[in-house]
């Protein structure tokens, strides 16, 4: 009788140490969800998404990270590479206005943003792309080998060939 009882108490054991809660905190991480404009360089953009329930960090400057939720501050979560915290900064309403980036070694500030759309978008779609392989027929008779590589967002594209 008492396994069938540890069983039954099982899913709410597992809520309440927080696993298989995932779909509860895609929700929260949704709030965070944005592009956000660095205040000292300002063409300099971070976009901050959830891809698959898991949020994620990149710009022009960073790889795309995956950020972890620090489990003892609220709005912070650690980035891998470098080794800092990201720390999302709220306005008077308790809305998500900028993030912080702070280097975990020396407490150096990386970069300061504020946040000026709530779509979640890559800011480099171009990463994810299909490679094809072709032999490709020249004017003198000789067959060219030839790597394309397309976004695999874009249905329509130019590309420029050369000889060598």
């Amino acid at each position: 009788m008492r396994p069938r009882r540890f069983l039954s108490s099982l899913p709410i054991l597992l809520l309440a140490l927080g696993i298989g809660c995932a779909a509860a905190r895609a929700q929260d991480f949704a709030q965070y969800v944005g592009q956000y404009r660095s205040a000292s360089n300002p063409d300099q953009i971070t976009a901050v998404y959830l891809d698959g329930g898991v949020l994620y960090e990149e710009s022009a400057q960073r790889q795309r990270q995956r950020l972890v939720p620090d489990a003892t501050v609220q709005d912070q979560f650690a980035i891998a590479t470098p080794r800092a915290h990201l720390a999302f900064v709220r306005n008077a309403l308790n809305a998500i206005a900028g993030l912080k980036v702070t280097l975990d070694s020396d407490g150096r500030t990386l970069v300061e943003a504020a946040r000026f759309s709530t779509a979640g978008t890559r800011l480099s779609p171009t990463r994810d792309y299909t490679r094809r392989e072709a032999m490709i027929p020249m004017r003198d008779g000789v067959r060219q080998a030839g790597r394309f590589c397309s976004p695999e967002l874009l249905t329509a594209w130019r590309s420029l060939t050369r000889r060598k």
